[in-house]
């Protein structure tokens, strides 16, 4: 029977997994589709499948997003989620009383959703579970790539944002807030709405978000966008720019500056010559905004770099921290 250890990367968005000393990322929409004529719990899909369902909107299902903001909301949806999950990646020789869970979760994860988890993985047959933080999993898969883990990583994510000064397998100093890819979209929207009395989704916002959204001042790009007229009451058509979003995007992006800049005031005299050479890596969703890396240099006064697949860095950084804890027993 096989002996493996296996990562999961427990996010609001996505949930991450992947085996130790296997080369591959697996990513699940964190989603699960509940049927509603019948008993709680029956869950009828997990992943894609249970979006698919949440697109076609049918009624027959209920939509459930069992983490937000680094907790677990539902804990039977999360399982369902998890078992699945699993068992698309193990193989069949696998031996989980032999096996070992390296579990990625946010600086903010309460103690609660902790003992959720750790109940979850006991009951499916692991021998154990070792909660690893997300900065701290960012930053040695910055050292994979990169060749160090002391720095400044920042990963905006969808709800989240976690700033930390990280030092090897240890956070020196942090902030995780809820200040994230939600709160830009919810920018994005009011924008549209008071500038041109159009009302739009959360997908035309994202759309927006993904196509539009820049740090270049003069970018001229324009998007056309559909929604519906407030003073007409009817769907029709606008165009938005890459300019006219700039100082939103700006102030948006000026807070987070301002986090990371105040790290160094609670960083030890000792580190901070270290970790201000190496300067920042960027992770997480917004990490890819056009401009933004330039836009950080200068606020920064420090070197910033784009982890590249940034989205699976979570898994990838627990990976290499579980091969270090094994090489040392």
């Amino acid at each position: 029977m096989a002996k493996m250890d296996i990562v999961v990367d427990i996010g609001s968005k996505f949930l991450g997994l992947g085996i130790v000393d296997r080369d591959f990322v697996s990513r699940e929409p964190c989603v699960v589709a509940e049927e509603k004529q019948h008993i709680k719990n029956n869950y009828v899909a997990f992943g894609i499948k249970a979006l698919q369902a949440e697109k076609n909107d049918d009624g027959s299902c209920t939509i459930i997003h069992p983490v937000q903001n680094g907790q677990i909301i539902d804990a039977d949806a999360f399982e369902y989620l998890l078992t699945c999950s699993l068992q698309k990646i193990l193989p069949s020789s696998a031996f989980l009383p032999k096996m070992k869970a390296y579990c990625v979760i946010s600086c903010c994860t309460s103690d609660e959703t902790k003992k959720i988890i750790d109940n979850i993985f006991n009951k499916l047959g692991f021998k154990k579970v070792e909660f690893v933080y997300s900065p701290v999993a960012d930053a040695f898969s910055a050292r994979k790539e990169i060749g160090f883990s002391s720095c400044i990583t920042i990963n905006m994510g969808n709800e989240l944002t976690q700033i930390c000064a990280v030092d090897g397998d240890k956070i020196i100093s942090g902030v995780t807030m809820q200040w994230a890819g939600v709160q830009l979209l919810a920018k994005i929207t009011e924008y549209a709405r008071n500038k041109y009395n159009m009302v739009i989704g959360p997908k035309q916002a994202d759309k927006i978000l993904v196509n539009s959204i820049s740090l270049y001042p003069n970018n001229m790009s324009t998007i056309r966008i559909k929604g519906v007229n407030t003073l007409k009451n009817v769907e029709e058509y606008f165009e938005i720019s890459s300019r006219e979003l700039y100082e939103t995007t700006y102030e948006f992006f000026e807070k987070i500056v301002d986090i990371a800049n105040s790290l160094f005031m609670s960083l030890p005299i000792s580190k901070v010559e270290k970790i201000r050479s190496n300067g920042v890596v960027l992770f997480g969703g917004l990490a890819a905004v056009e401009g933004l890396e330039k836009f950080l240099v200068e606020a920064l006064k420090m070197p910033v770099r784009l982890k590249l697949n940034s989205e699976n860095s979570g898994v990838e950084g627990a990976k290499v921290y579980a091969e270090m804890i094994n090489s040392q027993n």
